[in-house]
């Protein structure tokens, strides 16, 4: 997209607006909004719409914001072939004997140089090299050399005719009038390195190739099977991911394959004033689509904080059984852990022994203040059972119960009975899994749909039979990958 200026047409009456290089998403959405057009920009979705179309922009100076992304039909689609960028430099090093002497500027020729009274010719070809040409000179007894800095030097000789060689200019020499020595100055070679790499979402639009023409502002418009219009604004800027993915977010299938090809399905391109469809070289490929019936649900195990309701053993799964509890004067007492227990019934009993417990419900944090804790080996729990300190005949309970290690993650909290009344002790956040029915998602596993096995489906492409595999493990957003992978475009409705 080029600078320059385009015409808007809202409510029959053109409004100018003027392109910058610097523009924005932002700022040209602003622009838009100062002569009247709705626009907007979700940056969670990366969609970009506004309530106008194609033919309401006039591109007066030409900045290819009309035709930019020209997509057409509802349910057809798009692929390119691969994408690729190419990047020219111009690397500058410091001429060697292996360097051509054409490289530097001298043309074919025979020049004739005066050294120990003598004048020797030295022809030079197309193919002569430093290296060659050092090697001419010395055959004739004279002096000459190249420095690791490309300096040239001839030592007690002087290029009296230099033919149509232009070797003077070229390598730069100057004569030292007294002692008939020549020197050049830094000789250095130009190489053009062009290196060609495969598009990535990080590749900006202006960089797919040659002839490609984008400036800050150009528009691409689309429309999405729901005959829902989008502007998308791409500049100097824009990257393919980024264009790719406000596509996708208007409601069209748009993704980059790991070979570098793109493919666009479920909506068209409509209009803007960037040729997307030369830029990506897309060719139009006609889709169906296939929807399903009832929305599908899915019965997960999710995570919740606690609450004062719930239950140490059914819900946090702390095995039952005994806990030694020290309080402030350093007596000793022993909790019950039992099904059915609250967290709220636990810290009733330890206000009852003067333990002060608070639980925070933002941050599932049980603290407890005044007491300390220790876990009790079944061994010691059945020795307090036999000398009658704990009164206890169901099996169940003559054990030691992990409570400790499920809040803290240690089986003792304090055990200085010195200072147990200044004791200070948080838990852990504190959550546990529950069993709920909720609607899919893009992560739901194809096993929490009810897919039994691993096996293949066979879809009809364009007349082509293409297998996909799918597994219990896939998600929803596999199979969509994998669908893509074989060219079938998929879209998915989070609200249904």
């Amino acid at each position: 997209v080029k600078a320059g200026n385009i015409g808007v047409n809202v409510n029959g009456i053109e409004h100018g607006i003027t392109i910058t290089e610097n523009d924005t998403i932002a700022t040209f959405i602003e622009k838009l909004k100062n002569i009247g057009v709705e626009a907007s920009y979700n940056e969670d979705t990366g969609v970009f719409s506004m309530n106008i179309d194609d033919g309401d922009i006039n591109d007066i100076d030409g900045t290819g914001i009309v035709d930019a992304l020209h997509l057409e039909g509802v349910n057809e689609g798009y692929t390119s072939n691969n994408l690729q960028t190419s990047k020219t430099d111009t690397v500058y090093s410091a001429a060697t004997e292996s360097t051509l002497m054409s490289n530097l500027g001298v043309q074919a020729g025979v020049i004739t140089v005066h050294a120990n009274d003598t004048d020797y010719d030295i022809t030079i070809s197309d193919t002569s090299t430093l290296g060659s040409f050092i090697a001419d000179l010395q055959a004739n007894g004279i002096d000459a050399e190249l420095d690791a800095t490309g300096v040239f030097t001839i030592s007690d000789a002087e290029i009296t005719a230099e033919g149509s060689t232009n070797i003077l200019d070229a390598l730069g020499l100057s004569v030292d009038i007294y002692g008939k020595t020549q020197t050049s100055g830094d000789l250095t070679l130009e190489t053009i390195v062009t290196q060609v790499t495969e598009a990535t979402s990080s590749t900006l639009l202006k960089d797919l190739g040659d002839g490609i023409s984008i400036s800050d502002g150009q528009t691409v418009i689309v429309k999405n099977s729901n005959n829902e219009y989008s502007t998308i604004t791409v500049g100097t800027t824009t990257t393919l991911g980024e264009l790719l993915q406000e596509m996708t977010n208007a409601g069209l299938h748009a993704s980059l394959n790991t070979d570098g090809t793109v493919e666009i399905a479920g909506g068209t391109i409509e209009g803007g004033t960037f040729d997307v469809e030369n830029a990506l070289g897309l060719e139009r490929e006609p889709y169906t689509a296939i929807v399903t019936g009832d929305a599908l649900t899915e019965t997960v195990e999710v995570h919740k904080l606690v609450d004062l309701q719930t239950r140490l053993v059914d819900d946090l799964k702390v095995e039952e059984g005994y806990l030694e509890v020290t309080d402030a004067d350093g007596n000793k007492f022993y909790e019950k852990i039992y099904s059915g227990q609250t967290i709220a019934d636990f810290m009733t009993d330890m206000g009852n022994l003067g333990i002060a417990t608070s639980l925070d419900e933002d941050t599932g944090i049980l603290t407890i203040t005044g007491g300390a804790f220790k876990t009790l080996t079944s061994d010691e729990v059945r020795d307090l059972v036999t000398d009658g300190t704990i009164r206890e005949t169901d099996p169940r309970y003559i054990q030691g119960t992990n409570l400790l290690e499920c809040l803290y993650g240690s089986g003792t909290i304090s055990t200085d009975h010195i200072t147990v009344a200044s004791t200070y002790s948080k838990s852990q956040a504190l959550s546990y899994a529950a069993t709920n029915t909720i609607n899919a998602s893009l992560t739901t596993t194809l096993e929490n749909l009810g897919l039994a096995a691993a096996g293949t489906a066979v879809f009809d492409v364009r007349g082509e039979s293409r297998t996909v595999n799918v597994s219990q493990t896939m998600t929803i957003q596999d199979l969509m990958d994998t669908l893509q992978n074989e060219g079938i475009a998929s879209s998915w409705d989070s609200d249904n």
